[in-house]
């Protein structure tokens, strides 16, 4: 005769059986005590780090397009105040793969209202030497070339991001709408896969 409380072996079996596949229900097959739970763990630390390397570079890309973008396109077009470049000194960073060069200087307006003493431009303007002048757009608060296309690779940047973002959207809402069928349905739902 077996204790009070004690399962018989082929009781205990179907136990086992039956927590098996609630366990493979929720997507992890779990052999022994807190096996699945590393399991578990393990995956969801997984999708943490795509979730932040690949959302995050996405918010960046769409800020830096929606920013910089606008005051750029509108320099092509010839819209910004008007205003001559006088380079001081030119500073070069090659932390970046390659020397990234950009000229310092002031730029008075045209008509003589704005005036910013520490004004800096990238190499595209024209700018060889200190003493140089440029003729230059202010827009956004930085300074373009007049027909410039550097709105181009901002826009690519900001569109980029913004597909990066609409994907997140999409598997987030497929994610939701998985859980909330598993509830609906009284067994737990798996992670999206």
């Amino acid at each position: 005769m077996l204790p009070a409380g004690r399962l018989r072996p082929a009781e205990e079996a179907g136990a086992a059986a039956a927590t098996a596949l609630r366990y493979r229900r929720l997507g992890t097959v779990v052999r022994r005590g807190e096996a699945g739970m590393r399991n578990a763990l393990r995956r969801t630390g997984a999708a943490a780090a795509v979730l932040l390397f690949t959302l995050l570079p996405s918010g960046i890309a769409f800020g830096l397009g929606v920013t910089e973008a606008p005051p750029a396109f509108a320099a092509s077009r010839g819209q910004g105040t008007p205003g001559t470049f006088t380079a001081v000194r030119q500073e070069c960073d090659s932390t970046r793969g390659g020397p990234v060069c950009e000229w310092h200087g002031t730029f008075t307006s045209a008509d003589g209202t704005v005036r910013i003493a520490d004004a800096a431009v990238g190499a595209d303007t024209g700018v060889e030497a200190a003493g140089d002048r440029a003729e230059l757009l202010l827009n956004g608060g930085r300074l373009h070339r007049e027909g410039t296309g550097e709105w181009r690779t901002w826009a690519f940047w900001g569109v980029l991001g913004a597909a990066g973002l609409a994907a997140h959207a999409a598997l987030a809402v497929r994610w939701t709408l998985r859980r909330m069928r598993g509830r609906r349905s009284g067994a737990p739902a798996g992670p999206a896969r």
